[in-house]
């Protein structure tokens, strides 16, 4: 068995961002907002944080893997990746070493929720391939390896729970905090909103780069990068998009079905990669898992082909 996500992710410009159609949507009207960039990012930022603290909390509050806990670990992590998103694009408007600290513990968080929820996506897709099984054989065997992601859930999540009691989460908890009273901009915060339009063109090139490398050579760490820089996209244009109407509503749609679609790939990839590790751990379930990586694989390639 090798790593799936293949050749056809060439196709998905088809129903996404085709290269420079983003160009073609009608930029902004002439600016009509009183309020500076500065001042609109700061209320994106608070926002983000309070988000961050609240669905925090709640994954670690309640008893182990409820639903409730891991759809807040998902909350969490998906509010941390905003966060970056907005960072990493605004950045010319706040103060470099503030955003550049609080960028590396964002980071470094993310990859603590990050193993949670990648063996929850898992743990949902083994589920869902149990109840759709007739052959005894693979109930069997799915049920081996079903118990083998639980424990692994259960590590990853103690994990994350023992993380939140260190020394740096709480620094970093700290740091959120004190978001609502402090987010320092640079000497651009006073300009118009206009500002955010060349940022948000760079990061749009920078997910069709991403995109031409893909198309080039489809290997996951590609695959990974280009749904980063989409997502990231994204992201920055729902936050825009309220304020500022729907050229940044349109190019956040866009982008979206990028990143819908190497989603697919990513989920393909780590499921196959666990399925492998499962083989290999465990040669009862080898044939089983065997033809759902298979069958996964193939799921993903006709996704990409759509």
């Amino acid at each position: 068995m090798g790593r799936s996500g293949g050749s056809n992710i060439a196709n998905i410009s088809k129903d996404g961002m085709r290269s420079g159609q983003v160009e073609s949507v009608r930029q902004p009207a002439t600016e009509a907002h009183a309020v500076s960039a500065g001042d609109l990012l700061v209320s994106i930022v608070q926002q983000v944080a309070a988000a961050i603290l609240t669905n925090d909390a709640s994954a670690a509050a309640a008893p182990p893997l409820t639903d409730e806990v891991v759809e807040a670990v998902h909350d969490t992590r998906t509010s941390v990746r905003r966060l970056r998103a907005y960072l990493r694009t605004f950045r010319p408007l706040l103060d470099l070493p503030w955003s550049t600290e609080l960028s590396i513990e964002l980071r470094w968080y993310q990859e603590v929720l990050s193993s949670v929820r990648d063996l929850d996506v898992i743990h949902a897709w083994l589920v869902h391939a149990h109840a759709t099984q007739n052959r005894t054989e693979d109930t069997i065997a799915l049920q081996v390896m079903l118990e083998r992601v639980a424990e692994q859930r259960l590590a990853a999540y103690r994990l994350y729970v023992d993380t939140r009691a260190t020394p740096r989460a709480e620094a970093f908890r700290r740091q959120l905090e004190l978001v609502p009273a402090s987010v320092p901009l640079s000497a651009k915060g006073s300009q118009s909103t206009r500002t955010f339009l060349p940022m948000v063109r760079k990061a749009k090139r920078e997910m069709q780069d991403a995109m031409r490398l893909v198309q080039e050579d489809p290997v996951p760490d590609h695959i990974h990068q280009a749904r980063i820089k989409a997502k990231g996209l994204r992201y920055v244009c729902d936050a825009l998009s309220p304020s500022l109407g729907r050229y940044y509503s349109r190019m956040a749609g866009d982008a979206k079905k990028i990143q819908d679609r190497l989603g697919r790939v990513r989920d393909a990839s780590n499921i196959c990669q666990w399925l492998e590790e499962a083989a290999v751990a465990d040669p009862r379930v080898g044939f089983t898992a065997g033809k759902l990586w298979m069958l996964e694989n193939d799921v993903a390639n006709t996704g990409l082909r759509r």
